[in-house]
């Protein structure tokens, strides 16, 4: 088909196309005062990447700021968030909502799990959330019959958002606070067990200052080797003169150089053992020491928790609050009208060709060609 036959049917079929067209817009004019009006109602949310609070040392890496946006649109469609914003509504708000998008609303099942599930899944399924490119701010639009109750969810799905994400935030510091704490009971009951341990060490053994004792025996001991060094030097001095052996005075020398080598064997004995209750006395100090310092750590890392736990301020903050809407998001009657005249001339358009096709006429020269492959010499 040339243009120009197109041209020439489109013409001669105007009639139909026109009607076709005026049936399409009053059937959109019709739906359009009948169909109940839905109204939109938005609010606006601002991330703060750079303020992640006074326990997070590592700042948000700005690179990944889409993924952290996806996230967080992850988290506001959320079954948590919407089953908290429901929840925070009032009673009122609450049967309305049912009622809107429930098609068997019954009050007395709203707490059962799998009823308000339900609930909770068209409520979603009527939030739009969106963000820009290289921006912060996170937009979420809620969709009601109601005006009022559209801007009401709105808000509540924004506020939900914000003390969900400052749970999730502080969760983690909650379990690892409870965990800390269970811990402490251990660590300090080590540290006590510890502490007897040594003291009662240092009661059987009598020991003060267990360097002062290792010092004393020492001392002792060479005090006794010198003792036993002239008690040898007399005994040498005694053999070499022309005493013998059964006299008084070299007998006397030999039991005194014996005497002086038992001492010092005794007292020989007692260093070692001094050295070995100093060192398991320092083991069982190093022990403690280790018990304390663990303790000490543990307790620094339950005040942070515990002080990270109670933190509640967030990176998220409310940039403009929802308003019930003046007009309704739809149906939009202008938008609705052209687009029901556009679909209505296409639609005529195709009914006139499948009219011509069915009852084929001449239109123009060609077609008289075409038809008794006889060239036209002249049109009149």
């Amino acid at each position: 088909m040339s243009p120009e036959f197109i041209l020439h049917l489109l013409w001669s079929r105007r009639w139909v196309i026109l009607a076709v067209a005026a049936v399409a817009i009053g059937t959109a004019y019709y739906l359009s005062l009948t169909t109940e009006p839905r109204y939109t109602a938005s609010t606006t949310l601002v991330l703060d990447f750079g303020d992640a609070g006074p326990f997070d040392q590592a700042l948000f890496p700005r690179q990944m700021g889409s993924s952290y946006l996806a996230t967080q649109v992850d988290i506001i469609r959320s079954p948590r968030v919407a089953d908290l914003a429901i929840a925070s509504l009032e009673v009122e708000d609450q049967q309305r909502l049912s009622v809107e998008h429930l098609s068997e609303y019954e009050p007395d099942r709203l707490q059962e799990p799998q009823y308000r599930q339900r609930l909770i899944d068209s409520v979603i399924g009527g939030l739009v959330v969106s963000t820009e490119r290289d921006s912060h701010v996170i937009s979420l639009a809620f969709t009601s019959v109601d005006r009022d109750l559209a801007a009401v969810v709105a808000n509540s799905f924004a506020s939900a958002y914000i003390n969900t994400s400052l749970d999730l935030a502080v969760e983690p510091a909650r379990r690892k606070g409870a965990w800390f704490e269970e811990q402490l009971v251990v660590l300090r009951d080590r540290v006590a067990e510890k502490q007897a341990t040594l003291t009662a060490y240092q009661t059987e053994k009598g020991i003060v200052s267990y360097d002062d004792r290792v010092n004393t025996e020492v001392t002792r001991y060479q005090a006794l080797s010198e003792d036993l060094l002239q008690a040898q030097q007399r005994t040498d001095e005694v053999r070499s003169g022309p005493l013998g052996p059964e006299h008084p005075s070299y007998r006397r020398a030999v039991e005194q150089q014996q005497a002086a080598r038992a001492s010092l064997q005794a007292q020989e004995n007692r260093v070692f053992e001094a050295q070995k209750e100093r060192d398991l006395l320092e083991t069982l100090a190093q022990d403690l020491d280790i018990a304390r310092r663990t303790y000490d750590l543990a307790l620094q890392e339950s005040y942070e928790n515990s002080m990270e736990s109670q933190f509640n301020q967030t990176n998220v903050a409310v940039l403009t609050e929802a308003k019930p809407p003046s007009r309704s998001s739809r149906p939009s009657f202008a938008s609705t009208l052209i687009a029901a005249a556009t679909f209505g001339l296409l639609l005529g358009c195709l009914l006139a060709l499948a009219i011509e096709l069915i009852n084929r006429r001449v239109r123009t020269e060609e077609d008289i060609e075409e038809g008794t492959a006889v060239k036209v010499l002249a049109t009149i």
